[in-house]
């Protein structure tokens, strides 16, 4: 039964196939086509757009997928997913030509012979937040944990997660909408 309102419509893949005609038979043609691929099988991810991609341009689709799918490296590729937008979010963008940015990797580079990956800078920053959050308010300081003055690559906005009211942690609720089209990337 579907519980969403008129206007949408759920499909649900029982198994690992994308069943493109009963997809089909959902899609009111008269409306651009939004549909939101909630697996985290990057894989399977990939093998469900190349299958949606057949029909994208004759439904104005548009998909928006689990933040697995920055594992698709093809999404990169201008000749891909031609005119079918396809979005994740992620809470991390890395602008490797800041000052900040630039310096952490010629300083890798200096030490490590090599240029640094993703993770180098997800970690050095998030070393560099927490102290100094440490030096700044001392323990504890989850009551500070929203300070983002010591931030330089990625704006955090930590929230606790709370169950039935107890802490269970804290989490970035900062998100980027990562939109990959014709292969050109854009973040919003």
């Amino acid at each position: 039964m579907n519980k969403l309102p008129s206007r949408f419509v759920e499909y649900e893949m029982l198994d690992e196939e994308l069943n493109l005609n009963e997809l089909i038979s959902k899609i009111d043609s008269s409306y651009k086509t939004c549909i939101v691929l909630g697996t985290l099988d990057a894989g399977l991810t990939y093998k469900t757009l190349k299958k949606i991609n057949t029909i994208a341009s004759r439904f104005r689709i548009k998909v928006y997928c689990m933040p697995t799918a920055e594992a698709i490296k093809s999404l990169g590729k201008t000749d891909e997913f031609p005119d079918m937008p396809v979005y994740y979010t992620t809470s991390y963008v890395i602008d490797k030509i800041t000052p900040a940015s630039m310096y952490i990797g010629r300083e890798y580079k200096k030490r490590m012979g090599t240029a640094p990956s993703d993770i180098v800078f997800k970690g050095f920053e998030s070393m560099y937040f927490f102290t100094k959050l440490l030096q700044k308010y001392g323990v504890p300081f989850n009551d500070n944990i929203g300070d983002n003055s010591n931030t330089f690559i990625t704006p955090y906005k930590i929230m606790p997660i709370r169950e039935k009211k107890v802490l269970n942690f804290f989490e970035n609720k900062f998100l980027y909408l990562v939109k990959y089209e014709n292969g050109v990337v854009n973040y919003e």
